[in-house]
């Protein structure tokens, strides 16, 4: 591995023969970190860090669409009168009242996210 790219690494692997995040990190693990510049360690640290960065906004994402009761399943019910759309089929069958203002529920709508 040399000190200086001709082509910018990416973590997505989107240009045939651009270097990824894996492949820098494969090159790491078989050459047992030797060879590696300072560069390369400092470039390898920013995409690392990049990567956690999108896998914590992923899973942030996932998680706003988790049943507000059991934070379990994924949230698949409107709940009327309300419409707040904050639990799985299961927690919506056994709640009377709307965890999230307390209204009476009068109805639920099953919905699929696509």
């Amino acid at each position: 591995m040399g000190n200086k790219r001709s082509r910018p690494v990416t973590t997505d692997g989107a240009g045939e023969g651009e270097p990824t995040l894996h492949n820098l990190l494969v090159k790491f693990v078989e050459d047992e970190g030797k060879g590696l510049s300072m560069e390369g360690l400092e470039e390898m640290a920013i995409l690392l860090q990049s990567a956690l960065s999108a896998c914590i906004k992923a899973k942030e994402r996932k998680a706003a669409w988790l049943c507000r009761v059991c934070l379990d399943s994924e949230v698949r019910v409107v709940l009327k009168p309300c419409r707040h759309a904050c639990l799985c089929e299961e927690c919506s069958n056994q709640l009377v009242a709307c965890p999230i203002c307390r209204i009476k529920v009068t109805g639920r709508e099953k919905f699929i996210l696509s």
